[in-house]
């Protein structure tokens, strides 16, 4: 499953401030659909809400309300990383660093998902098993 959410500022009412919610967009190939969802936070319990009985990967930002919501969730669920947000840390890093320019370019530049696969495990995980975990 993937999921994201995008931050949205609410009005409460006449007369009281406003306040930060959140827009979230649940994924999964299992289901074939797109499920969204509004939080007025994103805090781990929420999350483990949202995602319910759901077993297997869990694809997000390196959010922590993601790891808590999975490990309060009942499924069996293994957090994964988002490649998009992967994505922009290289896109940032590659003006800092040839390696990761090259990496970048060899893993980012193919035009489609089944060419880049391929790229990603030959030249990119040597380079992401030496990089610090947290």
């Amino acid at each position: 499953m993937q999921l994201d959410d995008t931050p949205v500022k609410c009005q409460a009412g006449q007369g009281q401030p406003s306040y930060q919610a959140h827009l979230w967009t649940l994924a999964s190939p299992d289901v074939g659909g797109v499920v969204y969802r509004f939080t007025q936070g994103r805090a781990g319990e929420l999350i483990a809400k949202e995602i319910g009985e759901f077993s297997g990967y869990l694809a997000g930002d390196d959010h922590s309300g993601n790891k808590d919501g999975a490990k309060a969730a009942p499924g069996e669920i293994q957090v994964a990383g988002c490649w998009e947000h992967t994505i922009r840390k290289f896109r940032d890093a590659r003006s800092e660093s040839a390696k990761v320019a090259k990496l970048f370019e060899s893993t980012c530049g193919s035009s489609t998902a089944s060419r880049r696969r391929p790229m990603r495990r030959a030249s990119g995980e040597g380079f992401l098993r030496k990089c610090p975990r947290r």
